[in-house]
């Protein structure tokens, strides 16, 4: 051997000769491990994600509501810039979104709950509904910025982008009525 290919008391030829030697287990391990993964994507129920991102903008008060105010909440308050945060990802908006779109029907969202158990809450959402709507909902904000990215996960690929937007449409209502 010369000296450029052992390196530190560390030979590559000798285990690059290990190897070779085991080349049919090693090529049946690489094998199979394709097979499983190919095996786990074919069974595995596909989820499609949609995300829209809503500019979060200060209010700017009039004089009347100014001098009302004691003490004026600007963006730069913590409690401020969490706020919107907590009004995307309350369950008074998804029930505003279930209700819009039916998504109560919706099978991966009722899904393991008997007819019973729906026709009770009649008149309101089922609130594992909901607890499954919000589970696949997430909200992340940009670190320095007022964006925040809203994102919903469905196996229906029309589902995902529909919700994300009435939720951002429901979202922006709630501003305005507020």
């Amino acid at each position: 051997m010369d000296e450029s290919e052992v390196i530190g008391g560390f030979s590559l030829r000798e285990h690059w000769r290990v190897v070779y030697s085991r080349r049919w287990s090693v090529l049946t391990l690489a094998a199979a491990g394709v097979a499983v993964a190919l095996a786990w994507n074919q069974v595995r129920t596909p989820t499609y994600q949609a995300t829209v991102t809503l500019q979060i903008d200060r209010e700017q008060p009039g004089l009347a509501e100014m001098s009302e105010q004691l003490s004026p909440q600007f963006p730069e308050q913590p409690d401020y810039i969490e706020t919107p945060y907590k009004v995307l990802q309350s369950r008074v908006l998804a029930k505003t979104v279930i209700a819009e779109l039916g998504l109560a029907a919706k099978p991966e969202l009722k899904h393991g709950l008997a007819a019973g158990e729906l026709e009770a809450y009649a008149g309101d959402i089922h609130p594992r509904i909901v607890e499954r709507f919000t589970n696949r909902l997430k909200v992340r904000p940009s670190k320095g910025t007022r964006l925040v990215d809203v994102s919903y996960e469905s196996v229906d690929p029309r589902l995902a982008p529909l919700v994300v937007n009435t939720l951002g449409g429901a979202f922006v209502e709630h501003n305005q009525r507020t």
